[in-house]
């Protein structure tokens, strides 16, 4: 099996190497990642100027690792398109903070898995929800079964899962489950730094204002401390048959329950 790992916290942020760690001795990895961090970046492309793609030195070996002077769905197009021909899976992440609600829309996260998917590979993208000293062992954990899921029943059909996994100790989980994206609105802050005169300085600030905890959504698995995992499609396809997945969130929770 041959997985593509990217992110959008750049190319040596703690968590895609927390992936490779957990997956480097069940399949072929290849890192294609941002040179930085970009987080918002969502599903932009760069098609307003060259992307730089660069090997870079690996922090685990036999794992070759690039970064791209791009987005992070700019990294998995270069990295299917280049330098991973033919990877089975696409995986993103760990990320910093949960990706769920209306958030998944700006999510540079679920940006590089929905890349895989419009170019026929399945994605997940994978997040812890806390990004103070977040826990990336469970997380990594599920990761590793959830690849060793789709290699045993050799998924190639280009589903988009997003995982997002409590940011509590592993014996605090408390299972998982598939759910959909819950429902949320916000209050987008413009506060204004500084003025010149050619310009004025602004930072965005999104403050969540409202979020729906209500069951089966992702905002309720993990207030419940479950993991969550949502099958995605953004209308571009027809989305793949669930059954894919089933008995996938038991099992997952059976495999983090048993190194407790």
């Amino acid at each position: 099996m041959h997985i593509l790992l990217s992110n959008d916290d750049g190319v040596y942020a703690p968590g895609i190497w927390a992936l490779a760690e957990a997956l480097k001795d069940i399949a072929e990895l290849t890192i294609v990642a941002p040179d930085r961090h970009l987080s918002g970046a969502g599903f932009s492309i760069s098609t307003y100027a060259p992307v730089k793609l660069n090997e870079v030195p690996s922090r685990m070996e036999g794992v070759r690792t690039y970064s791209v002077e791009g987005t992070p769905a700019d990294a998995v197009l270069i990295g299917l398109r280049v330098v991973a021909k033919g990877a089975d899976l696409v995986m993103a992440g760990i990320n910093d903070g949960s990706n769920m609600s209306s958030n998944i829309m700006a999510s540079g996260t679920v940006g590089a898995a929905l890349q895989a998917q419009i170019l026929g590979v399945p994605g997940i993208s994978m997040s812890v929800t806390s990004a103070k000293d977040p826990p990336y062992g469970p997380s990594a954990r599920v990761a590793r079964e959830l690849a060793g899921i789709f290699l045993e029943r050799g998924i190639h059909e280009p589903l988009l899962l997003n995982v997002n996994v409590p940011a509590v100790p592993v014996e605090d989980i408390r299972g998982a489950e598939m759910t959909i994206p819950a429902f949320s609105t916000y209050k987008d802050d413009v506060v204004k730094k500084a003025k010149s005169d050619k310009f004025d300085t602004y930072w965005l600030v999104r403050n969540s204002l409202n979020w729906d905890y209500a069951q089966g959504t992702d905002a309720g698995a993990v207030r419940n401390n479950h993991i969550s995992m949502a099958l995605l499609n953004f209308g571009m396809a027809l989305p793949p048959p669930a059954k894919l997945l089933d008995g996938v969130a038991p099992r997952v929770f059976q495999a983090l329950s048993r190194g407790r």
